[in-house]
């Protein structure tokens, strides 16, 4: 039977606790077309977020099993088109998904069980604009917004067997 120390210093880096360096990583494509008055700006967003680290002593682990924190990413696309009516006046929309992860010290003060996943909003836009005059503008516009994975618990980490007892957890 091996030392329980070891094995926690070997697999749980108990000795490393508050010294992560995660991996988060965001990029994006963007273009604008104009076809005479006809405009459209679209683009995608990518975000991946690597914790990179075994942190399970924060999370109530106290055998500090053996397992991988979870990579998370999400892919958002946005596209916005505008048009003219009138000489005057001008009809637009857009549609967008944003994505944005929880600050890093609420993932990593333990005041969360388990971490949480990207927040997501899908968002909608239509508006018109009419130029009254060279210094007025009116411009109506309606709008939706979805957010979804605000004030939700998740888990970072895979399926693993406890070391001690040979039990599958976090299925």
């Amino acid at each position: 039977v091996a030392d329980v120390s070891t094995v926690l210093d070997v697999r749980g880096n108990r000795n490393n606790e508050f010294n992560y360096s995660p991996n988060l990583i965001a990029t994006y494509i963007q273009n604008r077309t104009d076809i005479g008055d006809f405009v459209m700006n679209y683009g995608i967003r990518y975000d991946r977020f690597d914790p990179v680290d075994n942190w399970g002593f924060r999370n109530g682990d106290s055998w500090g099993e053996n397992y991988d924190a979870k990579v998370i990413s999400e892919w958002s696309p946005r596209i916005d088109v505008g048009f003219p009516v009138t000489d005057r006046s001008q009809l637009r929309f857009s549609y967008g998904i944003f994505t944005q992860l929880p600050s890093m010290n609420l993932i990593f003060n333990g005041s969360n069980s388990g971490g949480l996943g990207f927040s997501r909003t899908d968002a909608f836009e239509s508006g018109l604009s009419y130029l009254m005059s060279d210094d007025v503008v009116v411009d109506m516009v309606g709008f939706y917004r979805d957010v979804d994975g605000n004030i939700a618990q998740g888990s970072y980490f895979r399926d693993y067997v406890e070391w001690h007892t040979g039990r599958h957890v976090r299925d």
